[in-house]
C-alpha cells in the first residue's frame, strides 16, 4: 500500500483524533511519505521515533499494533503458558511512555486471545518473576 492510501485510511478512521487528521490534511506529499511510507522500526531499545500521526511515528495506534505483534510472538513461542504467565512491559520517564502503557490494557480487554500484559515502572518486573519481560517502551 502506498503512503497516500495509508494516510487516507488514517483520515477515514474514527480512532484517529481530529487534531491528527488536521496535521495529515495539511502535510505536503514529502511529509506524508515520511509519516506513512513505512512502519516505525522496532529496535533493541523498543520503539523510538518522532511523535505524531502515521505508521512511521510514535502514537497510540502504532503502540497498539506493536502490542498485538508482541502478544502474537508470546503466543507462538510460549502458547497457553505464555498467556497464563503474562508479559511485563515496563515504561520509563520518556515522553508519553506511561500514556502508551495505559492504552495496552484496553486493547487486551477487547481481545481475549492476548496474554495478560503487566504495565510496570521500569525495574518493577522483579515483583512478577513468572512473567515474560520486555524492557523499555513497547
Amino acid at each position: 500500500m502506498d503512503f497516500k492510501a495509508r494516510a487516507q485510511m488514517w483520515l477515514d478512521s474514527p480512532k484517529v483524533s481530529d487534531a491528527d487528521k488536521e496535521i495529515i490534511r495539511n502535510s505536503s506529499d514529502d511529509k506524508l511519505r515520511d509519516m506513512f511510507g513505512g512502519d516505525i522500526a522496532f529496535g533493541t531499545a523498543g520503539l523510538r521515533g518522532e511523535m505524531g500521526p502515521g505508521t512511521n511515528r510514535m502514537n497510540p495506534l502504532v503502540v497498539q499494533k506493536a502490542t498485538v505483534g508482541m502478544a502474537n510472538f508470546v503466543i507462538h513461542h510460549y502458547g497457553e503458558e505464555g498467556k497464563k504467565r503474562g508479559v511485563a512491559v515496563s515504561f520509563d520517564s520518556r515522553h508519553h511512555s506511561q500514556d502508551f502503557a495505559s492504552n495496552r490494557p484496553s486493547l487486551r480487554r477487547n481481545r481475549r486471545r492476548l496474554p495478560k500484559i503487566l504495565d510496570l515502572p521500569q525495574g518493577d518486573a522483579k515483583s512478577h518473576p513468572g512473567a515474560i519481560f520486555c524492557n523499555g517502551d513497547l
